[in-house]
């Protein structure tokens, strides 16, 4: 097998629970081209970092074609997916219409995984390994693991070189209220020197909000910087902002 296309939306989450399954099909291909079509600025974690050798943008405006039943297909696209010998998707398609349309371009093998993680159906890593299992691939460790590049290495020795304090960074989540733990709790614990031994510590801490999870109530101790809040308690360290941007590599 020469080319596997994997073909993975959602959230950053989302994603990173298929890691596992991406990580058994590339040591199981370790020659193959892999290449996976999602949200760049999510799949970029598996971009030349051991699990594929290239990642194309699901919002490309002419895969809308592939949406919409009896569409015309643009020949790059059609070409491109016929070009694989195996694709794998996630992509949620009820009616398979966006399965209809890849076999009208030629794609012979062609798996479907989960598109919605099914609750009390086992650990959802273990869900999204099923089309890899199809395969004969055994899914045995459902760790998630980011390998991380040169550049992100020296990326981060330079970050962390710049301050003489510790680091301690934290994304709460970006789902709804009953999903997710409140903000406010993430911030008690912080604060708390009963459930987290900071006292001696002169640190920054680093809250990293998705839009979802900004919040009208803001102690008077943080700050803000686009989608990054950005936390530091007075009463254990020196004030200060770190910021942040989208492109920067979680450590």
């Amino acid at each position: 097998m020469n080319r596997i296309l994997v073909i993975r939306g959602g959230a950053i989450g989302d994603f990173v629970l298929t890691l596992p399954a991406l990580k058994a099909l590339r040591e199981a291909y370790p020659d193959t081209r892999i290449e996976i079509l999602g949200y760049k600025h999510i799949a970029v974690v598996a971009e030349n970092r051991f699990y594929a050798q290239a990642v194309r943008s699901i919002e490309y405006g002419p895969l809308a074609s592939f949406f919409a039943k009896n569409s015309e297909l643009p020949a790059e696209l059609a070409d491109y997916f016929a070009s694989f010998d195996l694709i794998i998707s996630y992509l949620y398609d009820p009616d398979r219409i966006f399965e209809s349309n890849l076999r009208r371009c030629g794609v012979e093998n062609l798996l479907c995984g989960p598109a919605k993680i099914i609750e009390k159906s086992g650990h959802a890593a273990r869900q999204l390994a099923r089309p890899i299992e199809q395969l004969g691939i055994t899914v045995a460790d459902l760790a998630e693991e980011i390998f991380f590049s040169a550049d992100d290495r020296q990326f981060a020795q330079e970050f962390l070189s710049s301050s003489s304090q510790s680091i301690l960074a934290i994304h709460p989540g970006s789902g709804s209220k009953e999903k997710n733990w409140p903000l406010e709790n993430w911030i008690e614990l912080v604060l708390s020197k009963e459930r987290v031994s900071l006292a001696t510590w002169e640190s920054s801490f680093l809250l990293s909000l998705s839009r979802a999870r900004q919040t009208k109530r803001r102690p008077r101790n943080w700050s803000t910087t686009g989608r990054i809040a950005v936390f530091a308690s007075q009463k254990i360290c020196r004030y200060r902002i770190w910021p942040l941007y989208s492109n920067t590599p979680f450590l």
